[in-house]
């Protein structure tokens, strides 16, 4: 969420903490931009696949890990939040996405290995 705009970024705020991981996934695959949400903070429409990227990401990662997570549950989140970060797993294995991670996103990285160990 750090590299959007500070406007970008509030609305990215909003949609992960008025929305459910399903609606944000929904919004995404849709691909049409909310206007109603980005014309009052004057965010461009053109910003809005990225504003939900980063929504998306930082919901998966609230997911905290723990032992009660069934194997389909922590692939679902592993894969939504590696296409969030721009990472997709049909592009890159597990021991790629954690090298790139570990250099660009670490608190990505740590959340991943904590999934992974779980």
């Amino acid at each position: 969420m750090k590299k959007l705009p500070p406007n970008a970024r509030e609305v990215a705020c909003d949609l992960m903490s008025e929305h459910s991981l399903g609606e944000l996934l929904v919004a995404w695959q849709t691909n049409e931009p909310d206007k109603a949400l980005l014309s009052p903070k004057k965010v461009p429409f053109n910003q809005w696949q990225a504003i939900l990227k980063a929504a998306l990401l930082a919901k998966c990662t609230y997911f905290i890990p723990n032992p009660e997570f069934q194997p389909e549950e922590k692939a679902f989140l592993i894969q939504v939040a590696c296409m969030s970060a721009g990472y997709p797993v049909s592009h890159f294995d597990s021991q790629e996405i954690m090298e790139m991670a570990h250099q660009e996103m670490p608190v990505f990285h740590q959340w991943l290995k904590q999934l992974e160990e779980v």
